[in-house]
């Protein structure tokens, strides 16, 4: 990976296209295409991870035709936008969301939709039942890993939108989301392909949906940390090759 300190603009996208070996690019500010368009396309990059992406106009997919993966930090709505016509994408991990909105979540519903087996979402408290209705509104075969993190307005309805919409899901991360309750983990019971559940500071949850979730067909393994409200001792009915660990403990 070539990581670099400063925001990239169209003179050093230009000098980066001529490394025809580069695959990952990582800059801790700004990636700012030229708004004339003049940017010659980095055809190698598969990997980009970036602050924010200011397009001016100028598609991202445009300068990045190969992005499978793609790391967004400290996003509002105009950089998320950014990533909308990147159809190749397989991966995209959104964090530090704070100033995103419900419309910068849904704007990338054609991108979510199209092919992504990798979706995470990280530290954005104005996103809410309303988006992930708008983006899981059809079926997501193809969508694999989900991860939610400091999602503090979203609800059990959330999650019966993705357990409708992801029936293939194999992974889920639920990280201080602290409006779900039991409900979301018998919806995620209900995966036959889901099997690792990492779940930690989600306040209203309790050793009865860790039970239900323990319980999926295909469930191997299943993490719970800081959740005041799971007591070990109702966590022990499960399958013998299920491993469930609570605060560290295996039971």
């Amino acid at each position: 990976m070539l990581s670099v300190p400063f925001t990239l603009e169209a003179p050093a996208l230009r000098l980066l296209s001529r490394l025809p070996a580069l695959t990952d690019l990582s800059t801790a500010r700004r990636v700012a295409l030229d708004p004339l368009g003049h940017d010659r396309p980095l055809h190698s990059v598969t990997k980009l991870v970036a602050a924010s992406v200011t397009t001016s106009g100028q598609p991202l997919a445009a300068a990045f035709p190969a992005l499978e993966c793609l790391h967004l930090l400290r996003c509002g709505d105009a950089g998320v936008a950014a990533a909308a016509g990147c159809s190749t994408l397989t991966t995209l991990s959104i964090a530090e969301a704070r100033h995103m909105s419900d419309d910068g979540f849904a704007a990338l519903r054609g991108i979510i939709t199209a092919g992504l087996s990798s979706l995470s979402l990280e530290d954005a408290p104005r996103i809410s039942d309303a988006a992930f209705q708008r983006v899981f509104d059809r079926p997501l075969p193809q969508l694999q890993q989900l991860s939610l993190s400091r999602l503090p307005a979203i609800t059990d309805e959330a999650l019966l939108h993705v357990t409708a919409s992801c029936r293939r899901l194999t992974g889920a991360t639920l990280l201080q989301c602290g409006r779900l309750t039991d409900k979301s983990l018998c919806r995620l019971a209900h995966m036959e392909r889901l099997a690792v559940v990492q779940i930690a500071a989600c306040n209203q949850l309790t050793a009865t949906g860790v039970v239900a979730v323990a319980a999926a067909p295909a469930m191997q393994r299943l993490v719970i940390n800081d959740c005041p409200c799971v007591l070990h001792d109702g966590c022990h009915d499960h399958r013998a090759a299920v491993q469930v660990e609570v605060d560290g403990i295996v039971l």
